[in-house]
């Protein structure tokens, strides 16, 4: 064994350029792997790590995760197996004062204190019982202690809080260490769950005047607004407890609904929460993205690996006497390929080097693409070590058992033979084409993706989104207020129109709405609740009737989209379940373009109940921005300034696909320095074994064109086979990706012709660099050459 491994050393000296390239291809490939193994590990342990994890579950009405206050509570008390429960909410527009100055903080969630005995939150300074002894207590984690007490000991010290605009003096009473990157919990603080009230009551809305008492809002069942899970004792079945909740929550409701309780697993939220709705600040992902990482991963390592085998069968036609030598004096073929695999796995080992330099390099970028916070120092944990080991094993392997299929093939007879080329060249042209198909197929799924993302920026969403700023309305004063905001906003000469409503579209801040029946159907659509005049600032045509009244209040008025009035035959003027149809819009998008238009209701809703102040600009956005935020000081210094324009808004629905384009695109790039470096040793080692050949044909009066047109058209023959193969499968591949979206880019035949082209001008210009060289030299020394 250890003779193996010098002689392995001594190959790589002896070769040393054919060497670096599979060291460096191998390394980069490795790299690729690596990083993808340690992010695709990470996602999958996502809230594996606490005790408890297999019994928690998160309660789902249909696909609501928002349930009513006292629903735990009651589940506890009247469901056996549950033997305990918490309530999550988000307050979402929390501000800490520091130095008199408010910050805003993202991370801020109420909970029950039983949230720190049912999950596995190491506790730094405090006892868990005690934390939540009153309203105001407040907990907070080992990350922001710091920021706000320097050092000192946060316990018993106070932290002046703006709730919903409510300011609220809580006091720390523990320091926990912060959740770990793997969690979909992440929050800096926890505050008491009684502190939800004030930020329902807030958020409470309605179309009417009818006031709402926040006293109420804790034993009441129709209001929602928390997140409940539930600790079961593993011996109940879940079915049985799900039943019995759909019953309880049944008989609680007061109009009766029909939807059903459902218990989802707590460690595997993340990845099944895209068709959830309310899922609040929890961080969920998309099993089709890991999947197609995974797939990524697979085909760069395989790639590294056929650039090792490609060079490795290149260079076999030079040991193939000494491998004879060895079989005719004894050697067995478990030597023999002993001795291959070694040499395998000592350049695995060696390109792990760079390998793991390359993941140094690109963690950050990484992080920052995918928001993440995985750093080097994962690597030291048993199941990420013994999995880079894992893979590098298998690279060599993969590579060493090719080349140890090939020589055992063949007789010490064959093997003393020098003409071997044509097998050689069927199976090298065969690696050469299995490269280019997987440059093409990432050429075209990166352009495809960007081209969709393009499309799905660039498309008419049936309104006017250019310079439309939408203002957060996140607390009860600034709406009691909103008509004064809008006066001192239309004083500004670069405003050209302010509105109000619930919600501003697109997004996915859509409500459904039962308004009776039309004859014997019932009406349960898609709504929304628009303030005074966003129809007209979002330049939203109307095919028939008019928009809403000055001072209408919506309550017996509706306007409706072309789906919905052709769903429902109806035009203005007619009745429409309890409403009357004022008017008829065209068609518009309220979601993303991956769903399709559905019939929608719009029903007028009163300005202090709005939560958006959309305004519309003449293209000085950043002016008007900061004019608003004065205006805002002047009317309530202690609110939350929150804007963001209407176009970026509509650009966040395609940041997965924009990921995955970058993704493709990233590894697309390697994919073709792969091809070029694996091109460049292997046609290196093929011209050096046709010198002789080379410089008896220029002897002859063979041209250098004729030189380079005879060493290039193999490789041009496989890239066409390559092209051939790859484009049906990526026709294939990006019409499935495409069905994501209802409305989609065409499958352009110039994307696949680009990537055809550009895998050609790829495998010309590497091939034919070596090709000129070999070409070009005299043809004396190229005679000269044994």
């Amino acid at each position: 064994m250890g003779s193996f491994i010098k002689q392995s050393f001594r190959q790589l000296v002896t070769r040393k350029y054919s060497s670096f390239i599979q060291i460096i291809g191998l390394g980069i490939g490795l790299g690729c792997v690596i990083l993808m193994l340690t992010y695709i590990l990470h996602e999958y342990s996502f809230d594996k790590y606490h005790a408890n994890s297999p019994r928690i579950y998160r309660v789902v009405y249909d696909q609501d995760c928002s349930t009513p206050c006292p629903l735990g509570e009651a589940f506890k008390a009247e469901i056996p197996g549950i033997k305990g429960y918490f309530r999550i909410h988000d307050v979402g527009n929390a501000q800490i004062k520091k130095n008199n100055e408010f910050i805003k903080e993202e991370n801020f969630l109420l909970a029950d204190s039983s949230v720190f005995s049912i999950l596995d939150i190491p506790i730094v300074a405090g006892h868990k019982n005690t934390f939540f002894t009153n309203p105001e207590s407040i907990v907070i984690s080992d990350k922001v202690a710091n920021k706000y007490f320097e050092g000192q000991n946060p316990v018993g010290k106070t932290l002046e809080v703006n709730i919903a605009g409510t300011l609220k003096l809580c006091t720390v009473t523990g320091v926990y260490r912060h959740f770990p990157s793997n969690s979909s919990l992440h929050p800096d603080f926890i505050g008491n769950i009684e502190l939800a009230m004030l930020s329902l009551g807030s958020a409470t809305m309605y179309f009417s005047n009818t006031e709402k008492k926040e006293d109420n809002l804790s034993g009441s069942w129709e209001q929602r607004g928390m997140q409940t899970f539930i600790l079961t004792s593993g011996k109940t079945s879940i079915a049985d407890i799900e039943a019995k909740g759909t019953a309880i929550f049944q008989s609680r409701q007061k109009n009766k609904d029909q939807g059903k309780v459902h218990l989802q697993p707590f460690n595997e939220m993340y990845f099944n929460s895209v068709e959830l709705w309310n899922i609040g600040s929890l961080l969920t992902s998309n099993i089709s993205s890991i999947k197609l990482f995974e797939g990524i991963a697979i085909l760069i390592l395989v790639i590294a690996c056929f650039n090792y085998i490609l060079l490795s069968t290149a260079e076999t036609q030079s040991q193939m006497k000494e491998i004879a030598c060895r079989k005719v004096i004894g050697a067995t073929r478990t030597q023999i390929a002993a001795k291959i695999y070694m040499h395998a796995i000592t350049l695995s080992m060696i390109s792990l080097l760079p390998a793991i330099l390359f993941v140094n390099i690109t963690i950050p970028w990484f992080n920052r693409l995918f928001d993440k916070n995985i750093d080097f120092s994962l690597f030291s944990q048993p199941v990420y070590l013994l999995s880079m080991l894992g893979v590098t094993i298998l690279s060599s392997l993969i590579g060493g058992s090719y080349i140890v299929l090939y020589i055992r093939r063949l007789t010490p007879v064959n093997l003393l033979k020098p003409a071997l080329n044509k097998t050689k060249s069927m199976h090298s042209g065969g690696i050469v084409a299995f490269q280019f198909v997987a440059f093409i197929l990432l050429v075209c799924a990166t352009a495809i993706m960007m081209k969709q993302i393009r499309f799905s920026q660039t498309m008419n969403q049936g309104f006017s989104s250019k310079n439309m700023l939408i203002f957060k309305l996140d607390n009860m004063e600034l709406r009691n207020n909103v008509a004064v905001l809008k006066s001192k906003l239309l004083s500004n000469s670069h405003v050209q129109g302010v509105a109000t409503s619930a919600f501003t579209p697109p997004g996915q801040s859509i409500v459904n709405l039962n308004i009776g029946m039309h004859g014997t159907e019932p009406i349960k659509e898609e709504g929304m609740f628009l303030g005074a005049g966003l129809i007209e600032l979002l330049n939203i045509p109307f095919v028939d009737g008019q928009s809403f009244a000055d001072g209408e209040d919506g309550s017996h008025n509706l306007i409706i989209n072309e789906m919905a009035a052709k769903k429902y035959k109806v035009k203005a003027g007619d009745l429409l379940g309890t409403f009357k149809v004022r008017g008829i819009l065209k068609n518009f998008h309220v979601h993303s373009l991956h769903t399709a238009i559905q019939p929608l209701l719009i029903i007028r809703n009163v300005e202090t109940n709005c939560f958006e102040l959309a305004v519309k600009t003449d293209g000085n956005n950043a002016e008007v921005a900061a004019f608003a935020k004065q205006v805002w000081n002047e009317v309530m210094p202690t609110a939350l300034f929150n804007y963001q324009l209407l176009d970026d808004r509509i650009s966040t629905f395609y940041n997965k696909e924009r990921k995955q384009a970058q993704t493709v695109f990233f590894f697309s790039s390697l994919a073709i320095f792969l091809a070029i470096i694996g091109l460049m040793g292997y046609v290196a080692i093929i011209t050096l074994k046709r010198t002789k050949e080379i410089g008896v044909r220029r002897v002859n009066g063979a041209t250098v064109a004729e030189i380079l047109a005879m060493l290039n058209k193999d490789f041009i023959k496989w890239v066409a086979i390559a092209f051939i193969i790859a484009t049906p499968i990526a026709w294939y591949a990006m019409h499935q990706w495409l069905q994501n979206f209802a409305y989609k880019t065409e499958l352009s035949w110039w994307v696949f012709a680009l990537a055809g082209v550009l895998a050609l001008a790829v495998a010309l210009l590497t091939v034919s660099w070596q090709s000129w060289r070999a070409a070009t030299r005299n043809p004396v020394e190229s005679l000269r050459y044994e």
